[in-house]
């Protein structure tokens, strides 16, 4: 197999298990949340996050580029270190990125209980008493980079909240209406616990 060959299936090879390790990470957290009473969800600022988990990968390839610099074995194993620097990539956000993202990119919380679902960005508050009928209002819309998300606004005769979230992989909106724009905060995907548990309520 030629070197352009080998580079094209690790790369393919690469994202696969990308993919994989984000879908088993998101089933865990869902896992893990469904079988808590109360749930509660940071959220995040998205430019933060995403300097964060951009910075978590850098280490990695500066550490190969400097290493590969210093033997000149750059040209003879391109191959190998182009895989290389992926999978420190990889491992940087995995290991890393997510974990800083999490401690210093929160701006708020998503809160459910049997009896209040509460959002807080900052200062700010909103709440829905479950104690008392409430309707929600489900659509699909595309968020930054193209993501899938799922919009959710629950009314309630005195007052009522609303955000969005990104579909976890494998999952299909709730609600047949798209929206040219989603509503904020976004929330991160396991926000489809709560949704389930709200919709189950409602069907009672």
């Amino acid at each position: 197999m030629s070197d352009e060959a080998t580079l094209i299936v690790g790369i393919l090879g690469g994202l696969a298990v990308m993919i994989v390790l984000l879908l088993r990470h998101q089933r865990r957290k869902e896992a893990r949340l469904a079988a808590q009473t109360e749930i509660e969800i940071p959220i995040q600022s998205t430019a933060k996050a995403a300097g964060i988990i951009i910075v978590s990968m850098l280490p990695g390839p500066v550490l190969v580029g400097v290493l590969a610099a210093a033997t000149d074995q750059t040209r003879q194993h391109a191959v190998a270190v182009v895989l290389l620097l992926l999978a420190l990539s990889m491992g940087g956000v995995f290991t890393v990125g997510m974990k800083l993202a999490r401690r210093y990119a929160n701006v708020g919380l998503l809160r459910y209980t049997p009896a209040r679902l509460e959002l807080r960005i900052g200062p700010q508050r909103w709440q829905v008493d479950l104690g008392k009928p409430y309707e929600l209002d489900e659509a699909h819309a595309f968020g930054p980079g193209n993501i899938s998300l799922q919009v959710l606004v629950v009314r309630q005769s005195d007052g009522g909240l609303a955000f969005s979230y990104g579909l976890p992989l494998g999952r299909k909106p709730y609600g047949d209406r798209a929206v040219d724009r989603y509503v904020e905060p976004l929330v991160d995907g396991e926000a489809r616990v709560i949704h389930d548990r709200l919709r189950t309520r409602t069907a009672r």
